[in-house]
């Protein structure tokens, strides 16, 4: 179930380079999503909640308390001045199985996909626009939620990827092989191929909801960025919507 919501590569656009960066998919994961938001308008009431908010609530809580747990877990073996290889039983660290990987990266991508196809069509042309006609309030509100979410499992996977550079003994500061300063991204993308799809994920479902959020004419990215969401969430989301906006896309 999971897959047919959230699969298909998250880092890759429905169609060919487009000036909309939507992850929808191939045509069998877009359907599923629209078979469940068409089906959800049709028993859907007015004033009532439509059947798939409690479904983004669930792949919501699922990927951001996984990633929660692990920032947690993993917080105390990363502060620890000991190395883990030395206090984990003859040297292994607990890892994440394939299996879970998978499931956190198809929970994220498919609550996105739920909410932000809610707010879009694409039309005959390819091109993604705003379909307000369609469009159910209550399941946009959930655009944020999925902005935590991403972020929150982010932290936890960038926590896990940390202990594992630590385990090894590999210092971060001295393993920047692209001279931006990125030690633990370069450690992830040689070491630990297996995270990629996982971020992957987290910054592409972050990059479509807001640009949903952009595209409906929604002031609430701006709102949180500017009043509620400081530090690194902050630095996180201007970072990915500097990379998606026009200028950065030309200069590709």
């Amino acid at each position: 179930l999971l897959e047919s919501l959230g699969g298909g590569g998250s880092s890759n656009p429905t169609s060919t380079r487009q000036s909309h960066h939507f992850y929808f998919g191939h045509i069998r994961h877009s359907a599923a999503i629209r078979k469940r938001l068409d089906l959800s308008a049709a028993t859907t009431s007015l004033g009532q909640q439509p059947i798939t908010v409690p479904l983004v609530r669930a792949l919501c809580a699922f990927a951001g308390g996984e990633g929660d747990a692990m920032s947690r877990f993993y917080h105390k073996l990363k502060n620890d001045t000991k190395s883990p290889r030395k206090n984990s039983t003859n040297g292994q660290l607990w890892k994440l199985p394939p299996g879970s990987l998978n499931a956190m990266e198809y929970a994220i991508i498919a609550a996105a996909r739920l909410v932000v196809m809610n707010s879009v069509m694409i039309d005959k042309h390819g091109r993604v626009v705003v379909n307000a006609s369609k469009r159910r309030d209550r399941l946009s509100l959930s655009l944020p939620c999925i902005l935590q979410s991403a972020y929150k499992l982010r932290c936890g996977i960038l926590s896990y990827a940390q202990v594992q550079a630590k385990m090894y003994e590999v210092d971060l500061s001295t393993y920047d092989k692209s001279d931006k300063g990125d030690g633990l991204g370069c450690f992830i993308a040689t070491k630990c191929i297996d995270l990629c799809p996982v971020i992957s994920a987290c910054n592409n479902s972050a990059k479509m909801a807001m640009k949903a959020l952009v595209e409906t004419g929604d002031r609430t990215v701006e709102e949180l960025l500017l009043r509620k969401w400081k530090g690194d969430m902050q630095k996180w989301l201007v970072e990915l919507n500097c990379e998606d906006s026009p200028m950065a896309r030309t200069s590709d």
